[in-house]
């Protein structure tokens, strides 16, 4: 009875999640970035071999797929969420610093408004 509920409704119904969700993804990005430049080109494609490398299919276009997307989850990724966590410090001490330098007080005391 379990292996029928699941084979039978879980993962049909799983699968057509994650295809909505590829269409959804693809249409949002197609109108969200149209393809003009290098830039443009370069984020679409790591896009679609991400999704590819998420489905069986992009296991069976190329068995390697899974590797790749891995790599661009774990290696670009990290680096540009180091920079954002990176900008986020710098900015926090910089508010610290103005507001420690009295330069940034009217929005935080009461001393400003008359």
């Amino acid at each position: 009875y379990y292996d029928l509920l699941y084979l039978g409704l879980f993962v049909p119904l799983g699968s057509a999640m994650f295809s909505l969700l590829a269409v959804y993804i693809a249409a949002a990005a197609y109108r969200a970035f149209r393809i003009k430049n290098v830039e443009t080109v370069l984020m679409m494609t790591t896009a679609v071999i991400v999704m590819l490398g998420q489905i069986p299919f992009g296991i069976w276009i190329y068995k390697d797929l899974p590797l790749v997307r891995a790599w661009l989850l774990e290696v670009p990724n990290s680096a540009a969420f180091r920079a954002i966590k990176i900008g986020a410090a710098v900015a926090g001490l910089v508010m610290a610093l103005r507001m420690w330098l009295s330069i940034e007080s009217e929005g935080f005391t009461k001393k400003g408004k008359k």
